[in-house]
């Protein structure tokens, strides 16, 4: 067989690189960050949030066809944010896999999801990664009727457990009789420390509902509240939320070792004899280099150098190797996928650019022509930075900012009513008269404190930071004029005259410019908000 020299050197030096690269890396791992979940209105759908300080990131859902998976780009601490929304009617349990684009390693976990809400998981970089395995039988049980149990098996030998005080649990730590290399941690847990835990956290929130139904939702408009109520109202708050913050920390076991990821057992169902078992072990590495790994590392460093066609080639490549691992077959359909997006947006830049380039030399156009190709091209280059963060991009974005900024910002806003029926969901018409409140501080409100009108009404009253922006017309539409530099934090949208039967919603503003779209001076928006059978 006659072999092309050149190929065969060039491949032999490929081979050599990426073993160099794969024999120094770091892996990844995922953990839960319970403490960061959060509910979000997403029409009953689960959200998934991955954060992590890597911008090359690949997320993969591997049982759930219709997930809807979208990199949004670098957070204001630092971290790099990867939004996940699914079904959970049709997908209760999906299972995410994690990769650095181009590396045949991958991090997963299973969780199960909650409609409107949010779960976080922390994407590291360790030298050691671990997992745990449920190694609970259905007849688990203690014979201590006063106490619950989790046993945790392992052969890593620094393996650290990790609990609250308040928890009151013990830990004993033994050799398995049958394998010396294997240690059982078991932790013991008094059930009345985690029963009067809950009962204090359910109290708290009971006594503060109480009284927020008395002095707002109860109250009639008119109402002179005293300033004692209003402190003892603020004070109840303030034991629910630590009452809800101790529930947290006490419920959640740690595990991990020097150099690990840190692994979390949550120990909130357990109950008088209750027993959890798990294994804990090192995450299984492939530092070996074929054919595959070479392909899916020479298309991640195309990718880094915005070579998005070449980039698509060698993930094709990739999918097509004899030794390419059928369950990395959806994670390099999703490199692929990305390739597209950027390639698509990549040329939809470059038109605007020169466009713009093209009217600036020739002195035909009116600064505002210029703008706008400015703003058509800032757009599609946010898109790609989200996909491929780099200085690149993000330098040209801060100065095409800089040609737009004067220019006034307005954005048409459509809000409908979205209803849901045995047919499914559909849009059923415009609403109107809902209230667009801009809110300027970073962080929201919490969702008990504008879940209903007159709530939301009270928070407005008390708080800093709002401004009425505008209110839908009989079409559902309204036309705010914004200043780019000094746009809100996110937008309330309030419907006002529907008895509560239509949620309050809060979107950040960096959200709204992300998903508008049309012309850079009137910005178009959609928002579909739930009406239950209306």
């Amino acid at each position: 067989m006659k072999i092309n020299m050149k190929r065969f050197i060039g491949l032999l030096f490929l081979l050599v690189s990426v073993q160099t690269i794969f024999a120094q890396s770091d892996y990844i791992s995922c953990s839960p960050q319970k403490d960061m979940d959060y509910e979000f209105p997403l029409f009953d759908d689960g959200g998934i949030l991955i954060l992590s300080k890597r911008n090359d990131l690949v997320v993969t859902v591997v049982n759930a066809s219709g997930a809807k998976i979208e990199p949004n780009g670098r957070r204001d601490d630092g971290f790099y944010e990867y939004k996940i929304v699914i079904n959970p009617n049709v997908t209760p349990n999906p299972k995410v896999e994690v990769n650095r684009r181009g590396d045949v390693n991958r991090a997963e976990f299973v969780t199960t999801l909650k409609p409107n809400f949010f779960k976080v998981y922390m994407v590291e970089e360790v030298p050691k990664p671990i997992r745990m395995e449920n190694l609970s039988q259905a007849n688990d049980a203690i014979l201590n009727a006063d106490s619950a149990e989790v046993e945790i098996s392992s052969a890593i030998p620094d393996l650290k457990v990790v609990f609250s005080k308040d928890l009151q649990a013990t830990l004993d730590a033994n050799r398995k009789s049958a394998d010396e290399n294997i240690r059982i941690y078991s932790v013991r847990i008094p059930v009345r420390v985690l029963q009067d835990a809950r009962n204090r956290m359910e109290t708290t929130a009971k006594a503060y509902e109480s009284l927020y139904k008395k002095l707002v939702d109860d109250a009639p408009e008119d109402a002179n509240v005293s300033d004692s109520e209003w402190e003892k109202l603020s004070a109840l708050e303030t034991e629910m939320q630590e009452a809800q913050a101790a529930w947290d920390r006490m419920t959640m076991i740690d595990i991990y070792a020097e150099n690990t990821n840190r692994l979390q057992i949550d120990i909130s169902s357990l109950g008088p004899r209750s027993k959890l078992s798990y294994g804990v072990l090192l995450l299984k590495t492939v530092e070996y280099v074929t054919e595959y790994s070479a392909r899916m590392a020479e298309g991640a460093r195309l990718f880094n150098l915005r070579k998005y066609d070449e980039a698509r080639r060698a993930f094709s490549e990739a999918l097509k190797t004899k030794d390419t691992p059928d369950h990395l077959i959806p994670a390099i359909q999703s490199n692929i996928n990305q390739c597209d997006t950027c390639i698509l947006y990549y040329r939809y830049a470059t038109y605007a650019l020169l466009k713009m380039k093209e009217m600036q030399e020739k002195g035909t156009a009116n600064q505002e022509e210029v703008v706008r190709y400015a703003s058509g091209a800032e757009e599609f280059l946010q898109v790609l930075n989200k996909y491929n963060p780099c200085d690149f991009y993000s330098e040209r974005i801060d100065k095409l900012n800089k040609i737009i900024e004067e220019m006034p910002l307005d954005i048409k806003f459509t809000v409908t009513k979205w209803v849901n029926n045995i047919s499914g969901f559909y849009e059923a018409g415009g609403l109107a008269n809902v209230e667009l409140w801009g809110y300027a501080k970073t962080d929201r409100p919490l969702l008990k404190s504008y879940e209903t009108d007159k709530r939301f009404k009270n928070l407005v009253d008390k708080s800093e930071g709002f401004t009425l922006l505008g209110k839908t017309d009989e079409k559902g539409e309204v036309i705010l004029h914004l200043d780019r530099k000094n746009l809100p934090k996110g937008i309330f949208f309030r419907p006002v005259g529907y008895d509560n039967k239509i949620k309050i919603e809060y979107l950040y503003m960096v959200d709204i410019m992300r998903q508008s779209k049309d012309e850079f001076n009137m910005r178009q928006f959609r928002l579909k908000m739930y009406t239950a059978n209306k």
